[in-house]
């Protein structure tokens, strides 16, 4: 789960025109966790999901597993392909 969810939190940072540093500053998480977070190297708690989906304007459903519900569009940088 790690390495897919650090790619759609990626896409939905820059999506968004995120630095790292104002994503951190945005969900109240560190940098440092959020690199991490994007390399895939450590996979996140349920709270900071909400913290980040909650800061990306999306459900934590988009963030989490790239669900899409009707009322939220999902970038065209989250189209990963087959």
């Amino acid at each position: 789960m790690a390495k897919q969810f650090g790619i759609r939190l990626q896409a939905l940072r820059k999506a968004a025109d995120l630095t790292q540093k104002q994503l951190a500053e945005k969900s109240g998480l560190s940098q440092n966790g959020i690199s991490h977070w994007e390399a895939g190297d450590r996979d996140p708690s349920w709270e900071t999901v909400l913290a980040l989906a909650a800061a990306l304007g999306v459900t934590w459903r988009v963030l989490h597993d790239g669900g899409v519900a009707s009322d939220v569009p999902l970038p065209q940088a989250l189209e990963l392909g087959p």
